[in-house]
């Protein structure tokens, strides 16, 4: 994932979840977003907009509409149970 953003683009966040370093479905998916400055808020799949392409891949699109650094914390729970986090930041064009 590019790691800078202009205002108003859309960051697709991505994560992979593997079982034996085979991609698994786990039992549930979250990703905690937190924009520079904004309170947090979490997304579940399969509420709209986080997609599973694929098994083990999930992606959630983001919109920009914040300048600074943005924070994505991904978890899952039972099968494939695990964490990552990632960061972009946000500029003006």
């Amino acid at each position: 994932m590019s790691t800078d953003f202009n205002l108003t683009d859309t960051a697709t966040a991505a994560c992979t979840f593997k079982v034996n370093n085979t991609l698994a479905n786990p039992t549930a998916v979250f990703a905690d977003v937190y924009p520079p400055d904004a309170p947090g808020f979490t997304v579940a799949y399969p509420d709209s907009p986080m997609e599973r392409p694929s098994t083990g891949l999930y992606e959630l699109p983001i919109d920009c509409n914040a300048v600074g650094r943005w924070k994505v914390v991904w978890r899952s729970t039972g099968t494939g149970k695990g964490s990552t986090s990632i960061s972009f930041n946000v500029k003006e064009p």
